[in-house]
């Protein structure tokens, strides 16, 4: 009988998990950049056409949107990022908003690194994306107490 660790429990289960949010590879799996998001300022034009989106609440203040396609369908996704209040926050409430039937629908929300990159790798069907570090490289998990400690920060679309 294989002896397992209340740590490799944790592991695997976060790995199978779909509600983390983030994606906890094996010790085998390490995602590369593909690119950086390049984020551009919404204007009024971008805040009235996403108003009737899921993304209305985050486009009534100051936003910034990207466009990426993360499934190869060669319909780029909409990355919409909302700019916080204050100058020292480094995460953002975030939503990537895939267009269907004439509108977007969101396919992914989460508070994230103002850092992005998508990922070589895909999960699910969708690239991956990647908070990065000051150095641009996938940056790691410090938290201690998360079943992600230790591994890339990689977040898992849909």
């Amino acid at each position: 009988m294989k002896h397992i660790t209340l740590s490799d429990f944790f592991i695997a289960r976060a790995a199978k998990s779909p509600h983390t949010g983030r994606h906890a590879p094996t010790d085998a799996s390490r995602y590369t950049v593909m690119h950086r998001l390049t984020f551009r300022p919404g204007d009024a034009r971008a805040a009235a056409m996403l108003s009737a989106t899921p993304a209305r609440r985050l486009v009534r203040g100051p936003f910034l949107m990207a466009m990426v396609d993360l499934d190869d369908d060669g319909v780029p996704e909409l990355v919409v990022q909302r700019l916080p209040r204050s100058g020292g926050a480094q995460t953002r409430s975030t939503m990537v908003l895939k267009r269907c039937d004439g509108g977007y629908d969101a396919i992914y929300s989460s508070r994230l690194n103002d850092r992005l990159a998508v990922t070589n790798e895909k999960i699910r069907g969708y690239r991956g994306l990647a908070e990065l570090d000051a150095g641009g490289g996938i940056r790691y998990d410090k938290d201690t107490a998360a079943t992600t400690f230790g591994r890339q920060v990689v977040h898992v679309i849909q």
